[in-house]
């Protein structure tokens, strides 16, 4: 016999953001908030569609993280940016920026108005530079931006 798994195409098919916090979470965190969001993208065949987001703010140990989820042709995309509860209040900003940006699928199929086809690459992104810190710069380059790292210069 072999084991199967339909393949999902929307995050929404694992439930309501809260119904499917255990698919997403550990079992001892302490969940603080859920946000949902969609955004438009392009499907594989050229179609547009919503994509559903789920956004999970909770501490675990010392650890507040923000972890937000998304399902793209039958596979699941995390974007995770964790810190310490001490360091929190300086992180959030820049990581519920990161949250609210992150996308799977590639862009809405936009059909042009003119002759010109516009292309995009893509580019770091600046967070800000609070109590004379080193300055950071994420990188999520690549055609689906799955890891994304902070780094201080």
């Amino acid at each position: 016999m072999k084991l199967t798994f339909l393949q999902i195409k929307d995050v929404t098919e694992f439930g309501e953001a809260t119904e499917a916090a255990p698919l997403f979470i550990p079992p001892d965190a302490k969940l603080l908030n859920v946000t949902t969001r969609s955004a438009p993208a392009g499907t594989p065949s050229g179609d547009n569609v919503d994509k559903a987001y789920y956004t999970y703010d909770f501490t675990f140990g010392n650890a507040r993280v923000l972890l937000t989820a998304s399902v793209e042709s039958g596979n699941v995309y995390l974007l995770g940016c964790t810190s310490s509860l001490d360091a929190w209040d300086d992180s959030k900003t820049g990581f519920e920026r990161a949250a609210r940006s992150f996308r799977v699928g590639s862009e809405p199929v936009v059909l042009p108005t003119t002759n010109a086809i516009e292309t995009s690459d893509a580019k770091d992104v600046n967070l800000p530079n609070k109590n004379n810190k080193p300055k950071e710069t994420m990188n999520c380059k690549g055609p689906l931006p799955m890891f994304c790292s902070v780094e201080a210069d």
